[in-house]
């Protein structure tokens, strides 16, 4: 996985921002990031999504910062191979962002 999304970046963050707070200065409170996602595949995420009903067509996921995603960097390839297959194991027709023009 990326470095920002394994469990030592995350402790290392919540770290970081108790350390940087006056709000745990004041309270003697520790900070915590909750990454419900952490565990999970990118496949996975999309299949929770299409479950829970994302419009997938309304999210951005392009390093390029294109407008229409360019469709060729490795988040862009990433996201319409954990979306396609995602769709192959709930069955359903992939939304308009990975139909083409």
């Amino acid at each position: 996985p990326y470095p920002d999304c394994r469990p030592e970046f995350i402790s290392a963050m919540e770290s970081a921002i108790t350390a940087g707070s006056s709000y745990t200065a004041e309270t003697k409170k520790r900070m915590f990031i909750y990454a419900p996602f952490l565990g999970m595949t990118k496949s996975q995420i999309a299949k929770l999504g299409i479950e829970l009903g994302v419009p997938f067509e309304k999210t951005y996921s392009c390093y390029r910062g294109t407008e229409p995603p360019c469709g060729e960097c490795a988040t862009c390839l990433q996201r319409k191979q954990a979306l396609e297959s995602a769709l192959k194991e709930v069955g359903g027709a992939p939304p308009p962002s990975l139909q083409g023009p």
